[in-house]
């Protein structure tokens, strides 16, 4: 399966995708934004490639473990430690810029295809690659969103 905007956006548009991220959206109260799909395509692109997975890869996971993806999506959706660490990023990203009263209005469609990237280095115990793939994708901190990602995956794993 090729890494092309054509075969991302058909992914993006598909039913199989659809499910899950509705899923996720349904459980954690958030509704899923299906607006700017070249956008979207250009920064599906970049994190495949950065994760040095292939698209096939990442797709497998989100159909094939759909239901462990689904309940680390959400647990970490949920958590207030994600929750305190997104305020964390968000404040290093644009210190200017933190609002206790944001909200959430909902989740960019593709987003459980970077989830599944996240999944697949934590399933595979492979948290240095998990790192490098967060400082490609320039999260701040990597390292502290990694042992986050990793705390969380455990308690969905027990």
């Amino acid at each position: 399966m090729s890494l092309d905007e054509k075969t991302i956006g058909e992914i993006l548009l598909g039913a199989e995708l659809a499910r899950v991220e509705n899923e996720i959206g349904r459980l954690t109260n958030h509704c899923v934004i299906r607006d700017h799909l070249n956008f979207t395509i250009g920064i599906l692109k970049r994190d495949i490639t950065n994760s040095g997975l292939g698209l096939e890869t990442v797709l497998e996971i989100v159909i094939d473990e759909s239901e462990m993806l689904i309940e680390f999506a959400v647990e970490f959706l949920l958590d207030d430690r994600s929750k305190k660490l997104e305020k964390e990023l968000a404040a290093v990203e644009d210190p200017n810029n933190i609002d206790e009263d944001v909200v959430v209005e909902g989740l960019c469609f593709g987003f459980a295809l970077q989830y599944a990237i996240r999944y697949h280095f934590l399933k595979a115990g492979k948290i240095a690659h998990l790192t490098d793939f967060l400082k490609k994708s320039r999260i701040p901190h990597p390292q502290k969103f990694a042992r986050k990602l990793q705390e969380i995956y455990v308690s969905v794993k027990r």
